[in-house]
């Protein structure tokens, strides 16, 4: 018997045994404290423990009555996803060539303009083709996607971070004799984003996915020049398509919550990715 439904009975019995024996010999009156009883009892049993949550799914296991086995963290612990909308970020590792070639640009120093050339793996190695020189990312991310029916989902995603690796030689163009600005690469920015098409099942509070993510992802060289008493800065971006195939797993530790790992590996070069992520099922 539930906490909920021995008080209502301790109640009721209280409020019976309260009346005056007038009361109790009277027809009508003895009518009224039964069906009150019974309303009330049914009303208690009917709300279980109060809680409003429906008990954990359960399993007999063995022919002795009461021996049973239920699925961790009660009934959403072997539920589907509930809600429809997701959010996810995390973070990542990535390798991927770059497809900066020969590139050329300007910059100016106090009312002077000097060219620059900038040579990248592309145009070292022509021979190894365009991704033959592998950079190094760390990178955060963020996805929003919605689940439909049979585990199918979209989702879209962006990320940013720094590259490693990768190297562009930068180099002033010489237009005349005399003293020259000092050029030199300060670091390299990558910003991309993707649309993804997937599937996941899930066991308990375990799912496992594969999915497939095609997109655009862009990078940007920095460099530093200085000239005497003047510094300065300049960038070159360059863009590459992007076609993966991924999978991931999770685990719910709680009713909208999960962490979960990736991987995978791009389909027009050599890179991969490697990564981690928590995920919020919060959206109805």
């Amino acid at each position: 018997m539930s906490p909920r439904l021995a008080a209502a009975l301790v109640g009721l019995g209280a409020l019976a045994g309260a009346r005056s024996p007038a009361h109790a010999s009277s027809c009508k009156g003895a009518l009224e404290t039964a069906l009150e009883i019974a309303g009330a009892v049914a009303e208690a049993a009917a709300d279980g423990d109060g809680s409003g949550e429906v008990a954990a799914p359960c399993e007999e296991v063995s022919d002795v009555h009461g021996h049973r086995r239920c699925a961790a963290f009660g009934r959403w612990g072997t539920e589907p996803d509930r809600a429809p909308w997701f959010f996810e970020v995390g973070s990542a590792v990535r390798r991927f060539g770059s497809p900066l070639g020969e590139r050329t640009g300007s910059l100016s120093h106090d009312g002077e303009s000097f060219s620059y050339r900038v040579v990248g793996p592309a145009a070292r190695a022509p021979s190894r083709g365009p991704h033959a020189d592998l950079a190094t990312a760390g990178v955060v991310s963020a996805r929003v996607g919605r689940g439909f029916a049979y585990g199918l989902f979209l989702a879209a995603d962006a990320e940013v971070g720094l590259v490693g690796g990768g190297s562009a030689s930068p180099e002033i163009v010489a237009e005349r004799a005399g003293a020259m600005p000092d050029l030199r690469r300060s670091g390299v920015s990558v910003l991309g984003g993707a649309g993804v098409v997937g599937w996941r099942g899930q066991v308990d509070n375990f799912s496992l996915g594969v999915e497939a993510a095609g997109g655009f992802r862009a990078l940007t060289y920095h460099f530093d020049s200085s000239y005497r008493a003047c510094e300065t800065t300049t960038s070159v971006t360059t863009g590459m398509p992007v076609v993966e195939l991924r999978a991931r797993a999770s685990l719910r530790v709680a009713p909208d919550v999960a962490i979960g790992a990736s991987g995978g590996r791009s389909v027009i070069d050599d890179g991969w990715v490697a990564g981690v992520h928590v995920s919020l099922h919060a959206f109805e």
